[in-house]
């Protein structure tokens, strides 16, 4: 349940040049503060509020699926009999989904409520969920103090903070915080989940009326499971709620100064060249002096005809893989230095992992400084891996075939990749890499890849691409199902993969392979591939690393 802004005329006076300013921005009249010491509401009270719900993040059955309702509502306090008051509740909702449900109504109901105990009349309860022996959810004894417990609707919270802010719109508000989280069975509309939840409300300190309130679901089940969401902001009111006047001030003023310095900064950093003078280090023949200017590339002009310097690996790659991440909107910096490309960094916005492309140290920590990322394969030699506040988490062998030959395979259980196949093919690169693969894997397939599926019973259980440039190609990305591995699907995608890059006419063939897969380096052993260099893959969060990393070229 969530709210906005609130008005009175009375507050221009208070708010002084800070009124001036929200004025100029949106208009805004802003309330004065103060009331009652120990205030109980009354006829003639009133509050209205926006309730939005929002189901978002599914996956497993409701992978792709959203929904959304927004509402607002009026309550007024319209008569008092001894302790119970009547309220009156006006207003509207509309309810849409991502697959094309909609629905819509408006609200008149009247409710009652006992002031001494906060209990709704029996069978009055004004949400649409089933409750056992609710409170009111929009007043609280406005004499209730930090550390205190109340009672909202079916659940108990504590007071947290009595002054905390919370922004309704675009006016910060200072209220009273009460917390509460906990767990539960979900079995309604949606099926049957386990559901942890954390809520926070908001109230005012004088009233004890509402300002706000933030409800968290996650639901899960096996596979299956979303985020559920409920945000309340208060529209307008009866009583006036304080306005944080330092806060106000630090987004409107603070903020625009900050954004000014943040936006020069930024011009420097994406549109300037940096530069560096490295020195010769003692003691290390091939660390020689050398001045580098790294430039963040909208495009692959500046790489053209440029002699690259950076990879004895992947260099004839490196122009696709720039190109591939350009078309991809990721970020791509390169290091020039005497008329050569020195080094390339690539972020992965998807799947936020980076590689780096430098045999020299010092470009290669530039250009992390440059593009910061949390994980990144550095290829390089393996002299070469220790980056500061970086933990080596893989080793890779980069291995190199000659003269790519056909070999036979089953070609009733390998076939080419089709459109269709892609979202199959996106669910299992994301149920193994454990993130997000949809976008990797259209640019992949719709990019030029050479793209194999491999079928077990008439379904799509892995799938392997290649990358080719010129006369040279990259195999990436051979992904099996974990229950469908060791029945000889990978050795089947190698091959037909290896057919069609020999039919292609390319002469190189590179892979890359952890040191831990011995199963796929013998495959690629027996193919004919041989080591030819190394690769490493850092985190600088291990912790949050992905359960088997893959690189996103």
């Amino acid at each position: 349940m969530s709210f906005g802004t609130f008005t009175t005329t009375s507050s221009l006076a208070k708010a002084g040049a800070v009124l001036l300013l929200i004025w100029a921005l949106g208009a805004l009249a802003l309330p004065v503060t103060g009331a009652d010491a120990a205030y109980q509401p009354k006829p003639g009270d009133w509050f209205e509020y926006d309730y939005n719900t929002y189901l978002e993040n599914g996956y497993g059955w409701y992978y792709g699926y959203t929904e959304t309702v927004r509402s607002h509502s009026r309550y007024e306090v319209v008569a008092q009999s001894g302790s119970t008051l009547t309220v009156h509740r006006t207003g509207w909702w509309n309810y849409q989904a991502s697959d094309g449900s909609y629905d819509s109504a408006s609200i008149d109901t009247y409710f009652h409520f006992d002031l001494r105990t906060r209990q709704y009349a029996l069978g009055e309860v004004d949400v649409d969920f089933q409750t056992l022996d609710p409170r009111v959810w929009f007043w609280i004894p406005s004499w209730t103090v930090e550390g205190d417990w109340v009672q909202v609707l079916d659940d108990y919270y504590q007071s947290t903070d009595d002054g905390c802010t919370v922004w309704c719109g675009l006016v910060p508000y200072k209220g009273m915080k009460l917390e509460t989280a906990g767990s539960f069975l979900r079995d309604d509309v949606y099926g049957f989940f386990y559901a942890d939840y954390w809520d926070l409300y908001y109230f005012d300190k004088a009233t004890g009326f509402i300002i706000a309130e933030d409800y968290n679901e996650d639901d899960y089940y096996y596979n299956d499971g979303f985020h559920w969401r409920e945000v309340v902001r208060l529209t307008a009111s009866s009583y006036a709620v304080p306005i944080d006047y330092g806060q106000l001030l630090g987004v409107y003023v603070g903020i625009p100064a900050v954004a000014l310095g943040a936006v020069a900064v930024g011009w420097r950093l994406y549109f300037g060249p940096s530069r560096y003078r490295f020195k010769a280090e003692p003691g290390k023949p091939t660390s020689l002096p050398m001045e580098v200017r790294l430039k963040r590339l909208w495009s692959t002009k500046r790489l053209v005809g440029m002699e690259w310097a950076g990879s004895s690996n992947f260099a004839p790659l490196v122009p696709s893989f720039a190109a591939r991440a350009l078309s991809m909107r990721d970020p791509v910096v390169a290091a020039f230095s005497g008329g050569k490309v020195v080094g390339l960094a690539i972020k992965n916005r998807e799947s936020a992992m980076g590689t780096v492309f430098a045999e020299d140290p010092r470009v290669a920590k530039a250009l992390l400084k440059r593009l910061p990322v949390k994980h990144f394969f550095l290829d390089t030699r393996e002299e070469n891996w220790k980056v500061p506040g970086a933990v080596l988490v893989d080793t890779f062998d980069v291995l190199r075939l000659r003269g790519p030959r056909a070999q036979p395979f089953d070609a009733g259980r390998i076939r080419a990749m089709t459109e269709s196949d892609l979202p199959t093919v996106t669910r299992i690169a994301e149920q193994v890499y454990k993130g997000r693969a949809k976008k990797w894997i259209k640019h992949s397939f719709r990019g030029g890849d050479v793209g194999f599926v491999a079928v077990d019973r008439g379904r799509v259980v892995g799938f392997a691409f290649a990358t080719v440039a010129g006369r040279t190609a990259r195999l990436h990305t051979l992904t099996v199902l974990p229950q469908n591995r060791s029945h000889g699907l990978g050795k089947d995608l190698m091959a037909a993969r290896l057919n069609t890059l020999a039919a292609l006419g390319v002469e190189e063939v590179l892979v890359e392979i952890s040191r831990f897969n011995l199963a796929s380096l013998s495959v690629a052993r027996r193919a004919g591939f041989a080591k030819v260099g190394e690769s490493a893959y850092l985190s600088r969060n291990p912790d949050l690393m992905l359960t088997e990393a893959h690189r996103r070229l």
